[in-house]
């Protein structure tokens, strides 16, 4: 009867500090269905690995819950050697007693206290070079050999088309 006891998957979005980039995501599912999570792109962030009391990003569900830790480091901003122009002055979110400063924005996300692990790092965040392309050797073959099927079975069908006529 465990296929049909209900069990949870949630997924966290944090940075390496634990601080939370995104609501939660929950899914439903039963106890032994197999999840799989695809870290998404979050803007100005990369994703780096999983948080140290994070389940793998692909498994099975358990009556317990099933909690996914993507942890995500802040991109650096290139010198572009210009200004930014002035900001407006923004209400500081709770947490905090310091009032935001002319020009300065003031924002205190919250923190989950979750330690970050190693991980998997994507090749953007370790220098490495991209994955390579799969299959790409193989499609000019298949191409050439398409092109000429075709052309066998046009030809087959041009030589039969002659001896009716």
């Amino acid at each position: 009867m465990a296929a049909t006891q209900p069990a949870a998957l949630t997924i966290r979005y944090v940075t390496e500090t634990g601080t939370e980039l995104q609501p939660d995501s929950n899914k439903a599912g039963f106890v032994g269905n197999g999840y799989g999570v695809t870290p998404p792109l979050l803007a100005g962030y990369t994703y780096i690995g999983l948080g140290t009391v994070s389940a793998q990003l692909t498994g099975k569900m358990t009556a317990e819950g099933t909690t996914v830790v993507l942890v995500y480091r802040l991109n650096a901003l290139p010198d572009t050697g210009t200004e930014l122009p002035p900001q407006k002055d923004l209400p500081a979110t709770g947490g905090t007693d310091t009032p935001a400063k002319p020009g300065q924005q003031t924002i205190t996300p919250k923190q989950t206290g979750l330690p970050v692990t190693g991980g998997s790092a994507t090749p953007a965040a370790t220098g490495q070079p991209g994955l390579p392309a799969t299959g790409d050797e193989h499609a000019g073959a298949l191409a050439t050999l398409g092109f000429g099927l075709l052309a066998l079975v046009s030809g087959a069908w041009f030589r039969q088309r002659k001896e009716q006529d």
